[in-house]
């Protein structure tokens, strides 16, 4: 079991555990991106100043770029696929899941990403895993986001 270490995705994932002789391990790389000033505000307040920054500017205050966001979801995606197990139930935070599911259908992200239901299990397998590893490092070594008509292929 793979938390990212925020209280609510240790408490969630207790709680999809609770019974269970399982391993817990704590994954910070597939954490919620560092939203500087906008952290503890309103969300529409953040996708506002996003909307208007290209891939490659840290949020204002110690955020971070959603370039380094992907870059470090991806390396959250390389440690999961290093694991022994068959699988590993990871409890995560959207931006991630959007990102990696979008990557593995290979789309690159968006200045406003579509929402990603809350509390409900999604599945990537290993292949997936790689290919979406492997598609976030090169878009976030040379990041510019999609055309927001642009469907594609994504799976949540």
């Amino acid at each position: 079991g793979v938390s990212t270490g925020f209280a609510r995705t240790l408490e969630t994932l207790e709680l999809a555990l609770a019974g269970r002789d399982t391993p817990r391990l704590l994954l910070p790389e597939l954490a919620e991106i560092r939203f500087g000033e906008y952290g503890g505000g309103l969300l529409d307040a953040y996708r506002r100043w996003a909307a208007a920054e290209s891939p490659t500017v840290q949020a204002p205050g110690g955020g971070e770029s959603r370039a380094e966001a992907a870059a470090r979801f991806a390396r959250g995606a390389r440690l999961l696929l290093e694991r022994p197990e068959e699988r590993v139930l990871v409890v995560t935070h959207a931006l991630a899941l959007r990102y990696l599911f979008d990557a593995a259908g290979g789309l690159e992200p968006a200045t406003r990403v579509a929402a990603v239901e809350h509390a409900t299990p999604y599945r990537l397998t290993a292949q997936e895993l790689e290919q979406a590893a492997t598609f976030l490092e090169e878009w976030a070594r040379a990041p510019v986001f999609r055309d927001p008509s642009v469907e594609g292929r994504a799976r949540l």
